[in-house]
């Protein structure tokens, strides 16, 4: 049985193989800033932006930045528990060392355990990133 939390003791969430994150939104307060960065970040370009959102597909899974128009919308959709986003790598020490040229603040460096490696860093709009590598079929899927 897998309880959420020590407050909801019956509930349980079963294995949902139809169930597949294709989206993760991020609030940011300078969506260019945060958009150059992402660009550099990944690479490529985004698939679509405006004044308000920027979206990266990422293999299938888009990748948003939402700069909300007004306080209101701030207030509404953006929290101080905001999503971290987790990658996961072909080559995650490569890319420690892109991330490090790139003076972000790292916020975990490269660690390696008998399964997986990561190292995590925060964006230009204060958001963790992880980047990881794993050995165990588990995680690769």
């Amino acid at each position: 049985m897998n309880n959420l939390n020590s407050k909801f003791p019956e509930t349980t969430f079963p294995a949902t193989p139809s169930m597949r994150p294709i989206a993760l939104y991020l609030c940011v307060h300078d969506r260019q800033r945060a958009e150059a960065f992402y660009k550099r970040l990944f690479g490529s370009a985004s698939v679509m932006a405006n004044a308000s959102f920027v979206f990266f597909d990422l293999g299938g899974f888009i990748f948003g930045l939402f700069a909300p128009d007004h306080e209101y919308e701030r207030k509404q959709f953006c929290h101080q528990n905001a999503p971290q986003l987790r990658v996961q790598m072909a080559d995650v020490r490569s890319e420690y060392k892109k991330i490090c040229a790139m003076t972000v603040k790292i916020i975990q460096p490269l660690q390696n355990s008998s399964e997986v490696e990561w190292f995590q860093f925060l964006d230009t709009e204060g958001n963790t990133v992880e980047f990881y590598q794993s050995s165990v079929p588990k995680y690769l899927s």
